[in-house]
């Protein structure tokens, strides 16, 4: 589907009988869109309660970005697509044991979403997928194995992180998510206004501590080899020292935000 940027205040979408696939981004400039409907002779696509879906009702493809009403996405659904939710005005989600997986960007942005429940059958949570949402608290389960950059990045209210302690890849100490075998510093929460990294850790993940905006002060330790792009937007943060055991850095580290960053030392 080919969208033009003058249809933004298209309010309703009807997907025709022929349609078989949609980008993920088709509709992203439609901010007053409140519903998808489906013809019925569609054999990819269909509706409910005016969001999109795979035909075998196995993939939740988009929200409209207006829907303010809950979605209480239906039992079966193992997939939340790539920029699902991506801007939407949605205020609360239910997602069922059913999902395995929430994709890139799912809720990127989603600035009135407030709480989330992850279900146990979660495996997989993709990039930035949560990332500029205002939930304050998040629980991860015993299956889920894969968090990627940035994931809870940039939520500013983002308080509590807890991990049931039969999930075998990643742990929580004093409130920050770690991954257990690479021993890797995975998301600190945005409202920490000072952190010393634990000494046992030996990198620093993607995103780590994006939209950390109260963060002041930061301590990284000796035994620290690896620290990829983990500082986009530390409004506070004024100065910053690398040990000499870190070998590598990733790209655009300061990129976005870093208002009041005047000093960067690496001792190495």
């Amino acid at each position: 589907i080919c969208v033009r940027h003058n249809d933004s205040h298209v309010r309703s979408v009807r997907i025709p009988k022929y349609v078989n696939d949609i980008s993920p981004r088709s509709f992203k400039e439609f901010v007053f869109h409140k519903a998808f409907t489906v013809d019925e002779e569609n054999q990819y696509f269909c509706a409910v309660d005016g969001v999109l879906y795979t035909k075998d009702m196995k993939k939740l493809v988009l929200c409209p970005r207006h829907h303010i009403k809950p979605v209480d996405i239906p039992f079966g659904v193992e997939d939340i697509g790539e920029n699902a939710f991506s801007g939407s005005k949605v205020t609360a989600v239910r997602i069922p044991s059913t999902v395995m997986r929430i994709c890139d960007y799912a809720f990127q942005d989603c600035s009135f979403l407030r709480e989330i429940e992850l279900p146990p059958s979660l495996t997989s949570v993709g990039w930035e997928a949560f990332a500029g949402t205002r939930i304050a608290e998040v629980n991860i389960n015993s299956g889920l194995k894969r968090i990627e950059y940035g994931s809870f990045g940039k939520c500013e209210r983002l308080e509590k992180i807890t991990v049931d302690q039969k999930n075998v890849a990643y742990k929580v100490v004093d409130g920050v998510l770690y991954h257990k075998r690479r021993k890797e510093l995975v998301c600190c929460p945005d409202t920490r206004q000072s952190f010393c990294v634990p000494a046992w850790v030996k990198s620093i993940g993607p995103g780590a501590f994006n939209g950390c905006r109260h963060l002041a002060t930061l301590t990284i330790p000796e035994g620290v080899r690896h620290v990829d792009c983990a500082f986009s937007e530390c409004n506070a943060l004024t100065s910053l020292t690398f040990p000499r055991s870190v070998r590598s850095i990733g790209e655009c580290m300061f990129d976005i935000g870093n208002k009041k960053l005047k000093r960067v030392v690496f001792l190495g």
